[in-house]
């Protein structure tokens, strides 16, 4: 969020002076975003930000007529049907586009010749389904069957990474999420602990162990965010805001896990890597 108070004050609107802010937050509890979405209409906000596709989805529930700028969503196809000319009253900014999802079997494919059986996590309460047919079609190209493990707590991740194992997965992708974002360390001691190689969808997650991304920095889409935050403020509407796909994806790759999980990065591998965690 700092990345969007950031966009905001460049664009001349400082919270405390000429702004105001309510911030809600779920800590991972999904349960209430309906309740919170409704104070955000009682309030009567002139613009609603939200992170991901369950904030997303509540709070298009709650309203119909304030506009909401959406970051970091995996399948915006889901809350927008006109990409080019938002329909409804949501817009905003993808964490990836379609194609990019393609490339996660690909690249744990130019790392693992031998690969042929990926788990795919994914959050139950979001709606990840755009971006598991790109990846299970992708697979499908590469001779690689995959296992989807679904999870909304972290109570169900230990499980579903637990169903990953015994399914004789032999890599882990996730799919961004805000949940599995907060579980990252939880999600990366597994995968080091049973030497599965991990491929997220931005750099944070890589920081924090996994062992690639391939993905936008979610600051980014947040900095971006403001500019349409702006122009809502200053009477533009929806419908003039196109939802905006990255337009530059990197290659993340954290060389310590790699160490961790007993696997050598190849030389094409760590030239095609737009940043290189030693």
């Amino acid at each position: 969020m700092a990345e969007f108070l950031r966009g905001m004050r460049d664009l001349g609107h400082v919270e405390g002076k000429n702004l105001r802010i309510e911030w809600r937050f779920t800590e991972g509890r999904s349960e209430r975003l309906a309740s919170m979405a409704a104070e955000l209409v009682a309030l009567k906000v002139d613009v609603i930000v939200v992170s991901a596709g369950d904030p997303a989805r509540a709070t298009l529930a709650a309203t119909s007529s304030i506009p909401i700028v959406m970051v970091a969503v995996s399948d915006p196809e889901n809350y927008v049907r006109n990409l080019a000319r938002p329909e409804a009253n949501i817009t905003g900014f993808p964490q990836n586009s379609v194609e990019s999802s393609v490339k996660y079997v690909e690249l744990l494919r130019a790392q693992l010749p031998k690969l042929q059986r990926v788990a795919v996590l994914v959050n139950r309460y979001q709606t990840h389904q755009v971006t598991l047919d790109q990846i299970r079609k992708s697979a499908k190209a590469s001779g690689v069957s995959v296992f989807p493990v679904t999870a909304r707590n972290a109570g169900e991740i230990e499980h579903g990474l637990k169903a990953v194992v015994s399914n004789k997965s032999e890599a882990i992708i996730v799919v961004p999420d805000p949940l599995f974002s907060i579980l990252t360390p939880q999600i990366s001691k597994f995968a080091v602990e049973h030497r599965l190689p991990t491929m997220f969808g931005n750099a944070v997650n890589v920081e924090q162990g996994g062992l690639m991304a391939y993905g936008v920095a979610p600051q980014a889409l947040y900095y971006r965010a403001a500019t349409y935050v702006d122009r809502i403020l200053k009477g533009a509407r929806i419908s003039e805001l196109p939802v905006e796909f990255p337009t530059k994806i990197e290659l993340t790759i954290n060389l310590k896990t790699a160490k961790a999980i007993g696997v050598t990065i190849g030389p094409e591998l760590r030239l095609r890597a737009d940043r290189v965690i030693e």
